[in-house]
């Protein structure tokens, strides 16, 4: 009996547990980052996709609170059923907060969207900005389970062609070729993520944007740079950002921020030590020893050598010697 099928049912068997792995079970082709939106991009915890955005988006909500206090204000208590109008502050806080954020899933384990539904600002940059600097002077991350955020500014499909539009668009807004920062030049670096995304190769992407931003007087500084564009395709749809505290604030790293500088010292102690101990393991290990063979061995090639050189009494050539080991 043939052993194809058998084959075919295991590849198959492997692709679904793959897809399983990447995509939860209740995803829909709907989901993702809606063409058109800004918001953030949630990394966390895999399998707590909903509850990790709520806690973004009760993060969010703070920092919009903080520039908006009047949005914040209770509704008045005075008169009527305590348990009416309690309820009735409960609704309200949660039409307030849909109409400020609202969270879409991915289909993607451990990935959310975060949409901004408010115009203006704080903006998901802003916002970013914020919640991980407060996270890093309180050490506290204001959320469990949220890893890493990522702003999105602007979207478009994702196809070369439509990347490559979009970046002209960020190069001429963000990339001036006039005035005192195209006097100066900015440096700049590119951050390339990819989810589920259809087959685009990495360098395309990076180049249809980098292309737009005219070098010099911009350009690129991978060290050290004063802009990174973050490119996040997700899907059929790409995300834009471009910031300017992406590598100072630990790549947006929420939960490394938000470590105790006790643990940082901790853990660059046990790096200091491993290395330490790895050198001297280096350093101590003794010279290899040759074997009384390798030796008996040597010593037999150089007195044949000695004995080629010095011809035997009479003129005659020196008697061959046999080496035995």
């Amino acid at each position: 009996m043939s052993e194809a099928p058998n084959r075919k049912r295991g590849a198959e068997g492997q692709s679904r547990a793959n897809k399983r792995k990447y995509f939860p079970s209740n995803s829909s082709k709907k989901d993702g980052i809606p063409l058109g939106s800004r918001g953030i991009l949630v990394s966390c915890a895999g399998g707590k996709e909903n509850i990790a955005a709520r806690e973004a988006i009760d993060v969010f909500t703070q920092l919009y609170e903080a520039d908006h206090p009047e949005s914040a204000a209770a509704p008045s208590t005075s008169g009527g059923d305590v348990a009416a109008l309690l309820a009735a502050e409960v609704a309200d806080l949660k039409d307030h907060r849909k109409s400020l954020f609202y969270y879409h899933p991915t289909g993607i384990h451990s990935t959310v969207f975060v949409e901004i539904k408010y115009p203006g600002s704080p903006g998901p940059c802003e916002l970013v900005s914020r919640a991980c600097e407060a996270a890093r002077q309180s050490r506290r991350a204001g959320t469990k389970l949220c890893n890493r955020f990522y702003p999105v500014e602007s979207t478009c499909y994702a196809s070369l062609e439509k990347i490559r539009e979009a970046g002209a668009t960020l190069a001429r807004e963000r990339f001036p070729t006039t005035g005192a920062e195209a006097k100066e030049g900015i440096q700049f670096a590119v951050q390339y993520e990819h989810r589920a995304a259809p087959g685009l190769d990495r360098m395309d992407v990076i180049n249809a944007v980098v292309n737009n931003i005219k070098t010099p007087p911009h350009k690129v500084n991978l060290s050290a740079p004063q802009k990174t564009i973050l490119i996040n395709v997700l899907k059929t749809t790409c995300g834009f950002a471009v910031v300017e505290d992406f590598k100072q604030l630990l790549k947006y790293n929420i939960r490394l921020l938000a470590t105790p500088p006790e643990e940082e010292e901790a853990k660059e102690g046990e790096g200091k030590a491993k290395a330490e101990d790895a050198e001297g393991a280096d350093e101590e290990q003794p010279a290899p020893v040759e074997s009384a063979a390798e030796v008996s061995e040597e010593k037999v090639e150089q007195e044949v050598e000695a004995g080629k050189d010095e011809p035997a009494a009479g003129g005659s050539e020196a008697p061959e010697t046999k080496a035995h080991v």
